[in-house]
């Protein structure tokens, strides 16, 4: 037996609560938290279904939401969040922020996990 552990898939319960479930119709459920526009960019935020928590680091909690920018001087900026309440108030800061002409991280202090992603040339 592994100690890894358990790398399932997790459902977006109606309440935003996560249940670890073994089944791949998790990816069926309803993934989106919130999506925006400012200028040529989209604010996307969204249920992973996954845990991208790899190697347990940090608190080990599961890292199950991801905002991305697509699109503007931010293009391909993300940031992960552990729960729903978490990734919600991460996309509001960051709207908040790209409104008022600051980076995106500014005040995101919720964030599990932030990074800019190199697109493949």
């Amino acid at each position: 037996m592994s100690d890894k552990p358990y790398l399932g898939y997790y459902a977006l319960n109606p309440d935003h609560t996560t249940s670890l479930v073994n089944d791949i119709r998790a990816f069926d459920s309803p993934r989106h938290v919130a999506v925006d526009e400012i200028g040529d960019a989209q604010i996307s935020t969204v249920f992973l279904v996954l845990d991208h928590n790899h190697g347990g680091h940090g608190n080990g909690l599961p890292i199950l939401f991801e905002t991305m920018i697509f699109g503007g001087p931010h293009d391909q900026y993300q940031t992960r969040y552990h729960t729903w309440d978490e990734a919600l108030a991460g996309h509001t800061n960051i709207l908040a922020n790209l409104r008022a002409g600051r980076h995106p991280d500014v005040g995101n202090d919720d964030a599990a996990e932030t990074e800019f992603l190199r697109p493949i040339k």
